[in-house]
C-alpha cells in the first residue's frame, strides 16, 4: 500500500509530490505539481486507507495501512538485496556492493542507522494530528487539509503549480525553521 506516503503533515505530502516515496525537495527529476494533482492524489489514498468506505479513516484502519506499508518496504528491499532471487539473502549479497541500490538497508554510508521520513510521519501521533477535531476519526477534509495548506503556501504566484524552483524554496524554508526549534 502507498497510503500514507502523501498523508504527511504538509511538507512530506507536498515535496514527495510528484516522487512520492520520500520527503525532500523531489529530487532533481521532479517536475512541477498542480493543486489538482495533488488532491487527486490525496483522495485516492484516503480512498484507500477508508478499506470499509465510510467516509472515515479510523485508528485500526490506519494503524492497519501502516503496518502493510511497513511490510511492502521490508519486501521491496529484501528483494533489492536477494540478488540470485533464490529466497535468501546470503552474507556476500548483505555485505557485497550495491552501487545501483545505496547501502544496506538501516544504514547510511559511515554504516549508521538511518529512519526512513515517512516512517516517522507515518507515526501513531500522526493520526491525532489528522484528527483536528478529535473524535478518533480522520475524514477526507481533515486529510487533506495540511498537504494542500503547505502547497498553497510553497505556490508563490499563486498560479495553482508548485514549480521545482518552489518546492526547493518551501523546502528550504521549512528546514530554516525546523532548526530554528532546535537551536541550532
Amino acid at each position: 500500500m502507498k497510503l500514507l506516503c502523501l498523508a504527511g503533515v504538509g511538507v512530506a505530502a507536498l515535496l514527495a509530490l510528484p516522487a512520492s516515496a520520500h520527503m525532500g525537495p523531489g529530487g532533481p527529476d521532479a517536475g512541477p505539481v498542480t493543486r489538482t494533482e495533488l488532491k487527486a492524489k490525496l483522495d485516492a489514498k484516503f480512498a484507500e486507507a477508508d478499506t470499509d468506505k465510510d467516509g472515515v479513516i479510523t485508528r485500526a484502519e490506519w494503524d492497519a495501512a501502516r503496518a502493510a506499508k511497513r511490510a511492502e518496504r521490508k519486501d521491496k528491499a529484501f528483494d533489492r538485496i536477494d540478488a540470485n532471487k533464490d529466497g535468501s539473502i546470503s552474507r556476500s549479497e548483505w555485505d557485497g556492493p550495491r552501487p545501483d541500490r545505496g547501502p544496506p538497508p538501516g544504514a547510511d554510508a559511515g554504516g549508521g542507522h538511518h529512519h526512513h521520513g515517512m516512517e516517522m510521519a507515518m507515526g501513531g501521533e500522526m493520526f491525532d494530528r489528522l484528527d483536528a477535531d478529535h473524535d478518533g476519526k480522520v475524514t477526507l477534509a481533515e486529510f487533506e487539509a495540511k498537504p494542500l495548506e503547505m502547497f498553497d503556501r510553497a505556490d508563490t504566484n499563486h498560479d495553482g503549480t508548485v514549480t521545482p524552483e518552489e518546492r526547493k524554496a518551501a523546502w528550504e524554508a521549512m528546514r530554516e525553521k525546523w532548526k530554528g526549534k532546535r537551536g541550532e
